[in-house]
């Protein structure tokens, strides 16, 4: 087998398909409704188009002072006790560059364990520990019986994590005076978990243990997205998206779409509509208003944590976005504000890094990485005489140790 062989096959492969997907049919089975999608509506706004402008030549506003940010996760997996660490960087055109707990302290050390040896853990007073969510329950592991006869655990790990970066990205949001600000990722997070629906049951003993289990969680994000909004609310943002694969608002708009994702259908648009645009150029599809309608109660006491009202509607655009010589790239930037939204698109994709990604976003989620890496390599050293460390967090932590940077902040 030579080199130059599987190269030539597999540019057989890739341009067949992108030939194919020109003229792609797309089934549509009858679409059965996802329980809850129906409170999730996407809307076109009378200036809606697709449209190919030159970014080098759009009107851009002069915001005072700007600033970007993103945080990141890891976790550390043991027996008895998982350990998930956050980390942010923020670049901001008045304070410079800053890190998440390096130069902005908070809590950024989430383990999530048994329920006993978390409450034993209370006991050590940790300054830069959460033990429990926004809401005063336990990030616990323990397996017990929900009342709907099936066993599961009080909290998974990964709700855990999400949690995590969320309360993170709110702590640094609140430090940041610049005059527009651009969030890696939504305005504010809609995730499934807010549904009722979502997870109904409880612990059977619940009374005894003192913790409601994973209702916990949809309590917790509900707390956690008001307090975004609160945050946010009232200033100039916006949030990029780069994550589409999982999103499935477009096919409201384009039921041609079949139950396609975002990102099939925004690649689908670019090789019908914009497939000559190469930046600095880039094709614009909207704008959108982006409405919510959930509310979240604490089952526990009836109080309502999140009302409809307070998920204010976003508005949005979907950009695509392609180097030359490279593949194509889709975000989703949205905001509270469409003036805001219109002026931020230049400033946002002014500048664009070989990965594809504006470097507002670029840099921030680079640096939140690395610190991550660093606490993560730190938090292993320090404790791998102490805990039992599963395989896989042991050799990743092996190859942090080879590679990890020596220009990471003291």
């Amino acid at each position: 087998m030579r080199l130059n062989e599987v190269q030539k096959e597999l540019r057989k492969l890739g341009e067949k398909t992108r030939q194919s997907v020109r003229n792609l049919t797309i089934p549509s089975p009858q679409k059965t409704q996802v329980p809850g999608e129906e409170r999730f509506i996407i809307n076109t706004l009378p200036e809606f188009k697709i449209d190919k402008i030159n970014i080098s030549s759009f009107q851009s506003v002069n915001f005072s002072s700007i600033a970007s940010l993103d945080t990141s996760s890891k976790l550390l997996r043991s027996t008895f006790l998982h350990i998930g660490i956050t980390g942010g960087a923020i670049k901001s055109e008045r304070n410079g560059v800053l890190y998440h707990p390096l130069n902005i302290q908070d809590k950024f050390i989430f383990p999530i364990t048994y329920l006993d040896v978390s409450r034993n853990l209370v006991e050590e007073n940790l300054q830069m520990v959460e033990l429990k969510n926004v809401m005063g329950f336990e990030y616990a592991i323990d397996e017990v019986l929900y009342e709907d006869g099936n066993v599961n655990t009080l909290y998974d790990v990964e709700d855990m994590l999400d949690e995590a970066r969320l309360y993170t990205e709110n702590q640094l949001m609140k430090t940041i005076q610049d005059d527009l600000l651009i969030v890696d990722g939504p305005i504010y997070p809609t995730p499934v978990e807010l549904m009722p629906t979502f997870f109904s049951s409880f612990p059977k003993q619940k009374d005894e243990i003192k913790h409601w289990g994973k209702a916990t969680h949809r309590w917790s994000m509900a707390k956690l997205i008001k307090d975004r909004i609160s945050v946010l609310e009232n200033r100039k943002a916006v949030g990029v998206v780069k994550r589409l694969e999982n999103s499935r608002k477009l096919n409201k708009i384009f039921p041609d779409m079949g139950r396609l994702t975002d990102i099939e259908v925004l690649d689908l648009l670019s090789e019908r509509q914009c497939s000559n645009v190469i930046y600095p150029e880039i094709c614009v599809i909207g704008p959108f208003k982006l409405t919510t309608k959930v509310s979240v109660t604490r089952e526990d006491s009836g109080n309502v944590i999140l009302s409809e009202n307070e998920l204010k509607d976003r508005y949005a655009y979907y950009v695509i976005l392609k180097l030359y010589g490279f593949t194509r790239s889709f975000f989703r930037i949205e905001s509270f504000d469409l003036n805001v939204l219109n002026d931020s698109i230049p400033v946002v994709f002014g500048n664009v890094s070989y990965s594809s990604l504006p470097v507002w976003i670029d840099e921030v989620d680079r640096r939140a990485k690395e610190v991550v890496r660093a606490l993560f390599y730190l938090s292993f050293e320090e404790l791998n005489d102490i805990l039992s460390f599963l395989h896989d967090t042991k050799l990743e932590a092996i190859e942090i140790g080879k590679t990890l940077s020596t220009n990471v902040p003291e």
